[in-house]
């Protein structure tokens, strides 16, 4: 079909009415590819029903998989026109009956075309034996092996031979096949007896027809423990076989593959054949009492069986080896190759056909066996049929249909059509008031937002923000409707939400006395109620959270944030809170993320304009817990394989948000993680003000210095003493804000901190080069660690050259340093070169 229909595309006049077909619905014009779209995700999910331990991955479905089918049903037509071509004759005529031949199935006990899933919603009738134990059926099984082949070979002695042992005779042996005459029912053709199914194969089979609410395994569903297969030579004879046991049979059902070719493009046409055996009560069987039993007869075309089996070997093998690569194991490939093949043709049709078959398979046994459930399971039943008819329904069955199939369980449909009312009702309220927000959930809205201030804007001093194009980027481009990609600073898109609210819950009183008056008993919608309040607040807060972002982030707002979005906040979140429209661990984040905005604002001031000893306390202290969290942070992602949170807001506030105690219960927690996540995009702001040898951020700086994270202290230490562009009294003030004994310090670290060790090695190399500041540094005490790193190995020869080249510069301030440079083991020569001995 799909090499038609592109032939069609490519070739416009030949196929002009086909293309004013693709015109109407839009891919007429420009180049446009015909493909057939696999069921991958269903086909996935069966896989992952059937072998829970295994994932396939959707690319190597919709790849790999699709590729390999489509090769094979390429072989398969192939293998057809060789046949075709080869056979010559009358075999074009007859695979033209065959193709118009249609399928059958039982609806209701009659036999009847297979309709169309999609328009003819009826449950197929599943076919089953009469016995349902697994003695009587295979007592059954072995005498409708034997009837089956006397009415196909009439007095042979194959008919009478008993082979119900698959081993012996061997599988392929001659002892197995009959060959008929032009005056059998199936005229011309190899009649082979497999032997009765194996018993573990059987139950394998039934075990996955169990249904959840089912006891036992359906033993009496499976229709192939007795089967036959008939090869013709000739099509031909093929179709007068089928003509022939369509009349003389009792079928249960016909699937022609030859008109509807399985998913591998394999063509055979597959009879179920019902059977009345004489029951055996003792050792001989009752004439007079007769059960049914069902068997299967497979017809095939001699030419095309080779080329059809070859080719769904070298599918499995395909598949065993991509199976292979995805680390499924040899003894689980049946499984998980069985759940591919069942969900292969799956179709929108067949989906509907097996919803409408569900539905009735779990009405007939509620029906089979209401008598002997208790109340307890009259109520489970009702749910699992409740449970049904609901996804029948919303696949595109019938409702006529469904209530039809309901009707076995009393008061059930009664029960539904009140259901559907009051979900109507809330349907009605949710359609007036989340009409543009439908499905969010603000939970996670709010956490995208406040759970993670990595995924925020920085502005160019890294605080926290949403630019005015913040809606284009991930994550929000994704998880933010339009409706609140359009949120503006200072358009009040939240007004009015609140009072809408209100008066919703006063329009349910009136509704409430409509239920009474009709159903006998007053339903209350008050969950329902709290749910839409609850919803409405929580967009309400998203819409506010949303403009005090973007009031930050705004070149027109003020540098802090604005009173109108703070206040509006703090409002929104306070009513979130009341109508439970977000959890009290969501309304203390929001006003811990106002305690980590305002504390980013301070620092940017305080580098700005300099800060008292106060908050330069309050500064340090978050930076040592800061740094706490991040090594606990690194502790829990290496022992769970996942990356630590440290831009998220966590800790606790009281109930009220306010007063100076929230404040002090609020800053150790959340003020650690704000300085914590600060360092990663607020760094380059603090070093661009030390290059502009800004004296006012030097308090912040050596702050830092001290106590921020490894790469912190290293920016920070390279930006102090700018090699290149320095003014010749930066070092000076460098030197008196107090940075060599931090410089020093900084040279004890290990090999974990070997980027922070290089850094203030630098800055020494710059404070040595200055004479000025050269005998601030050898009186700070900086000849001995420089020379351990000198004759150390452990940080690398990069730094052991670089505190050499310092230890050059410091050698030139006097003879005590000289000397005190040769004490250490080091060789200073003539012209004051320090060198290892």
């Amino acid at each position: 079909v799909t090499d038609v229909l592109q032939s069609a595309l490519a070739d416009k006049k030949r196929h002009q009415d086909l293309n004013e077909a693709f015109a109407a619905i839009g891919c007429g014009e420009g180049p446009s590819t015909v493909m057939v779209q696999w069921p991958v995700s269903r086909i996935q999910e069966q896989i992952r029903l059937a072998a829970p331990q295994y994932e396939l991955p959707l690319s190597f479905l919709s790849e790999e998989l699709t590729s390999k089918l489509l090769d094979a049903q390429r072989c398969a037509a192939m293998a057809l026109e060789e046949a075709l071509e080869s056979a010559g004759g009358d075999s074009m005529d007859a695979l033209q009956s065959l193709e118009d031949l249609e399928s059958l199935a039982r609806y209701d006990g009659r036999l009847l075309p297979r309709g169309d899933p999609l328009r003819f919603q009826r449950p197929v009738d599943t076919p089953r034996h009469a016995a349902k134990d697994w003695d009587h059926l295979m007592d059954d099984a072995i005498e409708a092996q034997r009837c089956l082949k006397e009415m196909l070979a009439q007095g042979s002695t194959w008919a009478r031979q008993v082979m119900n042992d698959q081993e012996h005779p061997a599988p392929w042996s001659d002892e197995r096949q009959w060959q008929s005459t032009a005056s059998d029912l199936a005229p011309n053709a190899i009649h082979r007896d497999p032997g009765l199914k194996d018993w573990h194969k059987a139950f394998e089979k039934a075990k996955k027809k169990q249904r959840r609410y089912e006891a036992n395994p359906s033993m009496h569903e499976i229709t192939d423990m007795s089967r036959l297969s008939i090869s013709f030579a000739h099509l031909s004879d093929l179709y007068t076989g089928v003509k022939r046991l369509q009349d003389r049979m009792d079928l249960v059902w016909l699937d022609n593959h030859f008109r509807h070719p399985n998913v591998l493009g394999q063509r055979y046409i597959l009879l179920g054949v019902r059977l009345q055996l004489p029951v055996r009560p003792g050792r001989e069987r009752d004439t007079t009492i007769k059960r049914q039993h069902i068997s299967e007869i497979r017809l095939e075309w001699a030419p095309l069986m080779d080329a059809q089996r070859q080719s769904e070997a070298r599918l499995l093998d395909d598949l065993r080896l991509f199976l292979t690569n995805f680390r499924v194991l040899p003894q689980h490939f049946d499984q998980v190759l069985g759940a591919l093949q069942a969900a292969l043709p799956c179709s929108d049709g067949h989906v509907v056909l097996q919803a409408v078959e569900e539905l009735s398979r779990a009405a007939e046994y509620y029906r089979e066996k209401n008598k002997e459930l208790n109340m307890m399971g009259q109520m489970l039943a009702e749910e699992l049929l409740d449970e049904l008819a609901d996804q029948a329904l919303l696949i595109g069955v019938a409702e006529d249909w469904v209530m039809q199939l309901l009707e076995v369980c009393p008061d059930l449909n009664s029960k539904r059509a009140l259901r559907n009312r009051r979900v109507a009702l809330v349907n009605e309220v949710a359609w007036l008031l989340t009409d543009n927000y439908s499905g969010v959930t603000f939970e996670n809205m709010l956490s995208s937002l406040l759970d993670d201030v990595s995924v925020l804007g920085r502005d160019h001093m890294g605080r926290v923000c949403l630019h005015e194009r913040w809606a284009e980027v991930e994550p929000f481009c994704q998880s933010f409707p339009k409706r609140w990609q359009d949120v503006k600073v200072g358009i009040g898109m939240g007004e009015g939400l609140r009072e809408h609210c209100e008066e919703i819950v006063r329009q349910d009183a009136a509704l409430c006395e409509e239920e009474l008056d009709l159903l006998g008993e007053a339903k209350d919608l008050s969950l329902e109620l709290v749910l839409l309040c609850a919803r409405s607040s929580a967009d309400l807060l998203v819409i506010s959270l949303l403009q005090f972002l973007l009031a930050r982030g705004s070149a027109e707002a003020s540098s802090s944030m604005t009173s109108t979005s703070t206040s509006g906040l703090a409002s929104a979140a306070q009513w979130a809170r009341e109508a439970n429209g977000i959890s009290e661990e969501t309304y203390c984040v929001v006003f811990e993320f106002l305690s980590w905005a305002t504390f980013e604002n301070q620092i940017c001031q305080a580098f700005l304009n300099g800060t008292g000893p106060d908050f330069l306390k309050v500064f340090s202290e978050a930076l040592k817990a800061g740094s706490l969290i991040r090594r606990s942070a690194s502790a829990e992602s290496s022992s769970s394989g996942q990356g630590g949170g440290g831009g998220s807001l966590s800790g606790g506030m009281p109930g009220d948000g306010s007063g100076s105690n929230s404040h002090e219960s609020t800053g150790s927690s959340v003020l650690s993680r704000c300085v914590a996540a600060w360092q990663a995009s607020g760094l380059p702001f603090a070093c661009r003000l030390l290059k502009e040898h800004r004296q006012v951020a030097l308090p912040m700086a050596l702050a830092l210095l001290t106590s921020g994270r490894p790469e912190s202290r290293a920016a920070i230490a390279e930006a102090l003493t700018d090699y290149d562009s320095i003014e010749p009294d930066w070092r000076m003030k460098v030197v008196q804000a107090g940075a060599l004994p931090i410089l020093q310090n900084m040279l004890a670290g290990g090999r974990s901190e070997g980027r922070c060790v290089y850094a203030a090695l630098l800055a020494l190399r710059s404070l040595s080069a200055e004479p000025s500041t050269r005998p601030l540094v050898c009186e700070a005490g900086a000849i001995s660690p420089c020379a351990e790193l000198a004759l150390s190995s452990a940080h690398g020869q990069d730094v052991s050259y670089l505190a050499l080249s310092i230890l050059n510069f410091l050698a030139s301030n006097s003879e005590n340093d000289t000397e005190a440079i040769r004490e250490h083991g080091l060789k200073v020569d003539s012209v004051g070169r320090v060198k290892k001995k």
